[in-house]
């Protein structure tokens, strides 16, 4: 269980006695965390569910911040707003937490526990796998195969009963096929008769160009940076084609890159890059002396982040990934899959970053009021570059250190 099913579970059975933590009874904040906290609950709506008064509500939650010392996250503040009840989770206890358990799991972070009635095994009933002659829609179901192996083996999985039971990945629904995921078909506005080929090699050159013009690279012809917008539009193709629920079509809008919903692999594939030139600095400045050596993690003052963009970064991104991860295979069973979470997921983390990265001097002055600042931001940059890297390997995305 990771921590924020585990901190859910402790705040349902608290105020409803119930393990259901997928209602909305009690909503679930993810912006203006500052004003409205991670949660609120309506007084009266909770007085009816538990038959209780007013009163006994209001003693209920002004004894949470005392119950919720031996949960998995504490409760620092309870507010109320109208009839609505805020709680604030303990930033600077959540921070160490966090980091810590990325810091600990690594490239393991996000591995959940998959419980499974029979081992599965994925399969493809598609005999082309060769790119210059496959279409959108079979690329498509081969990417969605890919992508359902990775989380099989990123995941913890055990299983009731030794027989393994074929899952079959298609874009075409068959009689007599074994149960399976029919992948809606990818759609070209310009011709159905597109290949996987012209896309990938279509979107090779649309994120050149985006590099030259928008992020003004001087790109050179030789192989290196042949080879880095290779990758670049392999990882744009993948973007645009598994962000999509699997039931629902893709639209290809193969020659207008502007309206293109690939545009989301150049933006997370420049914050990855980002990251890393981050990081980099960071350990430059530390050889050459400017910067002292980054403390243990036990040594880190948390308590000097209070950016609302660093809280969303670690509570809403960083804490939650485990659950996004569990959430896009818990239902593998019942052929329900949920790629597309992931990938709204990492971008729309790069867009809490790159809103932080421009509005705060993350490596400052090297003066020594100003480490404590510097380090805690090192230790959370150093999370997101490996939240960020483990949801590209699960997409089959290589991470990037330039652009």
């Amino acid at each position: 269980m990771d921590i924020h099913e585990g901190f859910l579970l402790n705040l349902y059975n608290y105020l409803l006695g119930v393990e259901d933590i997928n209602n909305n009874i009690i909503k679930k904040h993810i912006r203006k965390l500052d004003q409205l906290g991670e949660f609120s609950v309506n007084a009266s709506v909770l007085a009816r569910l538990n038959h209780c008064t007013d009163s006994d509500v209001s003693h209920i939650f002004e004894s949470i911040t005392t119950a919720s010392r031996n949960w998995i996250l504490p409760i620092a503040k309870c507010a109320t707003i109208r009839d609505t009840y805020h709680l604030y989770v303990d930033r600077p206890f959540t921070y160490k937490l966090v980091v810590s358990c990325v810091i600990k799991n690594g490239r393991g972070y996000g591995t959940c526990n998959l419980s499974l009635k029979q081992p599965l095994s994925v399969c493809t009933d598609l005999i082309n796998e060769n790119v210059s002659t496959m279409s959108l829609s079979e690329l498509r179901a081969i990417l969605i195969k890919s992508v359902i192996d990775r989380l099989l083996s990123f995941s913890h999985s055990s299983a009731s009963n030794s027989n393994t039971v074929d899952i079959n990945i298609t874009c075409k629904a068959k009689k007599g096929t074994p149960k399976g995921i029919v992948c809606a078909p990818v759609l070209s506005r310009e011709s159905n008769e597109l290949k996987a080929v012209d896309l990938y090699n279509k979107r090779t050159i649309d994120m050149r160009l985006m590099a030259e013009h928008k992020y003004g690279l001087r790109v050179t012809s030789n192989s290196g940076w042949r080879d880095i917008f290779r990758k670049l539009g392999e990882a744009a193709v993948t973007i645009e084609i598994l962000q999509i629920k699997p039931n629902r079509p893709v639209i290809c809008n193969f020659n207008d890159f502007s309206s293109s919903c690939s545009k989301g692999a150049s933006f997370i594939l420049y914050n990855c890059a980002r990251l890393a030139t981050l990081l980099k600095e960071f350990q430059r400045k530390v050889e050459l002396k400017s910067y002292p050596e980054l403390p243990d993690l036990d040594k880190i003052d948390f308590s000097v982040l209070t950016q609302p963009e660093e809280w969303e970064l670690a509570y809403g991104y960083l804490l939650q990934f485990p659950t996004i991860i569990n959430n896009c295979i818990k239902d593998i069973w019942e052929c329900s899959i949920r790629i597309h979470n992931l990938c709204q997921h990492l971008s729309a983390m790069c867009s809490v970053f790159s809103v932080y990265y421009q509005r705060v001097r993350i490596l400052t002055e090297p003066r020594n009021h100003l480490f404590p600042f510097l380090h805690a931001r090192i230790y959370l940059i150093r999370c997101i570059e490996t939240v960020l890297h483990n949801g590209l390997y699960i997409l089959g995305i290589e991470p990037v250190s330039q652009m």
